[in-house]
């Protein structure tokens, strides 16, 4: 009798583009010596069936070629033609105009019935990544300025854009700033922010505006002159596009901030003053940003330079993203060298991290501290020389189980009349997002079942051994993880069953992690074995 082929296919994640076609590729390890019965399941993970993939349909592949593509329906079986050295199954990636994270889904290949054409082909999966295309969308012609449009000496002018709908594309804008009838020493640079990152805008006026983002603002700052009593200065914000592929009716769009003297400009000048944390203490959840705010006792004539770091308490630097620093225009990264100035006049700012999503450990406490201390041979600073503010980190993200999207598994062997030892075997995956779990599967007593004719000639616990491991892959960025199970029978066990006589074992496979807490349902492999009489 030939020997069954087996089906395969790539490990590796298969990425494509939105708008275009996912072709996964099957193969045998031998040419079929007959037709053989498939069908084909979708698992979605990020990707939606419905919004994200339209159709679904296979193509045998033989020595001579890819043959047509032939639409089919998920989970129903179609043929396979004899010849065949594999097959395609191909669904089109749906193409949005929003810029999203990449989405993923897994197709799976499985055999429909108990086959001497195929064997141990009953879950072949790959899995396939989508990525957003570029699109094109509208840009809003409608300026919003912030925070008034009037705006006293010595403070943020600032003006925010927004764009009528997200772009799947980056987009190039020119920004500028016009004094009109104020003059340049009436303000200090000329930046722009987009989410939580301010940069400066460059002297070509050229800012790029991510794929995805539906605003951004520009921003400077109004210097403090000698004149108590000024009107009719205003400064004009402008963005105008540079290309006419993604944005339209956006040649030039301004915003004007009049620089009017509601109240008389602040003060500045004091010659040394002190930093208190404004707040001791404060919690914050995983995954979210600590803050922490910081206070001058006085507004200085000068800008002050201080040091701030980070430290805490059962934390380690991968739990944190980089310290940031905020002083009314948006927050920056803090540089290598620990150093931020805070400029004349400033009286408050702001320190922040993002904290990782699994921080706090079951039964113990995390906490960030951030530090601030004057730099030596500060002038303007005193009493300054450590100052810290604390946040407590809670654990928001308790033990979440492992997920199990298989329910049943099965396997069967036909007697054949020979001593030898008789091997199936399968696996499944689970899903743990908690990647420090590890994990056990216990096996339950086989059920067993006998057919009328073979009543009473099964033992108790059935025939054969069964058993079951985990495999555990810290290394996989999805937190997967499986369970490989094996039965062997020694084919002289199966000689007193009389012909078409059938057996059947189930095994109830249960997989916890080791919080501990069970998969979200267990998985039952049932085992068939087949007599055919003996001579």
């Amino acid at each position: 009798m030939p020997t069954p082929s087996v089906l395969s296919t790539s490990n590796a994640v298969l990425p494509v583009n939105e708008g275009s076609d996912a072709i996964v590729s099957y193969t045998f390890t031998t040419a079929l010596t007959g037709n053989a019965s498939f069908a084909v399941t979708l698992q979605d993970w990020e990707a939606s069936f419905s919004a994200d993939l339209v159709g679904l349909s296979v193509r045998s592949v033989t020595g001579a070629g890819p043959g047509s593509w032939i639409p089919i329906t998920r989970d129903v079986a179609f043929s396979i033609i004899a010849g065949s050295t594999g097959f395609d199954v191909k669904t089109f990636a749906r193409q949005d105009d929003i810029a999203e994270l990449p989405e993923r889904f897994t197709v799976v290949a499985r055999q429909t019935e108990v086959s001497t054409i195929v064997a141990d082909s009953w879950w072949v999966s790959r899995t396939v990544q989508i990525s957003a295309a570029p699109g094109s969308g509208a840009f809003s012609t409608s300026i919003t300025a912030a925070p008034s449009s009037n705006v006293d000496e010595g403070q943020n002018a600032s003006a925010t854009y927004t764009l009528a709908q997200a772009l799947s594309s980056d987009v190039v804008v020119r920004a500028a700033l016009d004094v009109g009838n104020a003059s340049s020493s009436d303000f200090t640079g000329f930046t722009y922010t987009i989410g939580i990152v301010t940069n400066s805008v460059p002297p070509d006026g050229l800012i790029t505006i991510p794929a995805g983002t539906v605003s951004f603002s520009l921003q400077t700052t109004l210097n403090t002159d000698s004149e108590t009593t000024e009107s009719g200065e205003a400064i004009v914000f402008i963005v105008s596009q540079t290309e006419s592929t993604h944005l339209t009716n956006s040649w030039w769009v301004t915003s004007q901030i009049n620089i009017g003297d509601v109240q008389p400009a602040p003060g500045i000048g004091a010659s040394s003053a002190v930093i208190n944390a404004v707040q001791a203490a404060t919690n914050v959840g995983e995954g979210s940003y600590a803050v922490a705010e910081f206070a001058l006792s006085a507004a200085l004539g000068t800008d002050a330079h201080v040091n701030v770091s980070l430290g805490g308490a059962n934390i380690n630097t991968d739990d944190y993203g980089p310290l940031q620093f905020n002083i009314g225009l948006g927050y920056s990264n803090v540089g290598e060298t620990g150093v931020i100035a805070i400029p004349a006049g400033a009286t408050t700012f702001q320190l922040r991290t993002l904290t990782a999503s699994e921080v706090v450990d079951i039964g113990e406490a995390s906490s960030i501290v951030f530090a601030v201390s004057q730099v030596n041979g500060a002038t303007n600073l005193q009493n300054s020389w450590w100052v810290t503010s604390e946040a407590n980190i809670t654990n928001v993200n308790p033990n979440n189980a492992p997920v199990i999207t298989v329910n049943t598994q099965s396997a069967s062997i036909t007697e054949n009349n020979t001593n030898a030892a008789v091997l199936r075997n399968g696996n499944f995956t689970f899903q743990d997002i908690d990647l420090s779990n590890s994990h056990t599967v216990t096996i339950s007593s086989a059920v067993v079942t006998a057919s009328p004719n073979a009543a009473g000639l099964p033992p108790a616990d059935g025939y054969g051994i069964f058993s079951a491991s985990v495999v555990e892959n810290t290394s996989d960025l999805n937190a997967q993880g499986a369970v490989n199970w094996t039965f062997t029978v020694n084919d002289s066990a199966l000689r007193s069953l009389p012909e078409g006589a059938t057996v059947t074992q189930a095994y109830t496979l249960t997989l916890q992690d080791s919080a501990p807490a069970a998969a979200n349902h267990p998985v039952t492999v049932t085992v068939t074995l087949i007599g055919i009489g003996d001579a």
